[in-house]
């Protein structure tokens, strides 16, 4: 891999800025560049190790860490910290980019609503997590009893009232 073609006068380098045209001793020769790059990872929010790692210039990323963010899915690395290209594993290492970034979206959570011996059907609610939700008016019905509210298992006690407004922390 080369970065440029140099001047050499002799055995000394010097860039084509230095001397413009001359004639005596003058060769061009390719100038060797970097074989590697060291890549920054940026979790962009969120923990990587490592957070730097050589990789040959023209080779491929071959493995990259994964970086973890609570709350978040891992969406993959990218040359930008919104938008850019997408960077995988079989992508070809340049030196254009030194400093790839994570990229995520918010975790969502399902809350299912169970009839517990009941009859009837409702509707199971996504929310992204850290917001909330108002759980809708109970429609099951069973024989004999009347509805107290809403409970996280089968045999659990009542933990939330009928339409009331919820944080949920994962899959209810």
């Amino acid at each position: 891999y080369y970065d440029a073609w140099g001047l050499y006068f002799g055995s000394s380098y010097h860039s084509t800025d230095d001397y413009g045209y001359r004639d005596s001793g003058l060769s061009v020769r390719p100038v060797q560049g970097a074989k590697s790059v060291t890549m920054t990872f940026d979790a962009n929010g969120g923990a990587v190790s490592p957070t730097t790692k050589v990789y040959s210039i023209n080779g491929t990323y071959g493995s990259l860490p994964t970086p973890t963010r609570s709350g978040y899915t891992f969406n993959g690395w990218y040359t930008a910290a919104s938008g850019g290209i997408k960077i995988t594993a079989s992508s070809t290492v340049s030196t254009s980019i030194t400093t790839l970034y994570a990229q995520w979206t918010k975790s969502t959570y399902t809350v299912s609503f169970n009839a517990n011996g009941g009859t009837g059907t409702m509707s199971s609610k996504t929310v992204t997590i850290g917001s909330s939700i108002s759980l809708p008016k109970c429609t099951f019905t069973k024989s004999g009893y009347v509805f107290a509210g809403w409970a996280t298992s089968s045999a659990g006690a009542v933990a939330y009232g009928d339409r009331v407004s919820i944080t949920p922390s994962g899959n209810m």
